[in-house]
């Protein structure tokens, strides 16, 4: 079973190719612009951009 993780990131390019990699990698990764959208608790981890609002 893939781990799932939740990429927030607010720009759309990136959290693209974020996830892209990720799938490579074996990992079922979510897309959100937003933390507050996401539902975290069903998730394995989130990797999060530092400078989002």
């Amino acid at each position: 079973m893939a781990r799932r993780i939740l990429v927030v990131e607010d720009e759309a390019p990136i959290r693209e190719m974020v996830c892209f990699v990720l799938e490579q990698n074996g990992f079922q990764a979510g897309r959100s612009g937003r933390l507050m959208n996401s539902a975290v608790n069903q998730l394995n981890e989130t990797l999060a951009g530092f400078n989002s609002p």
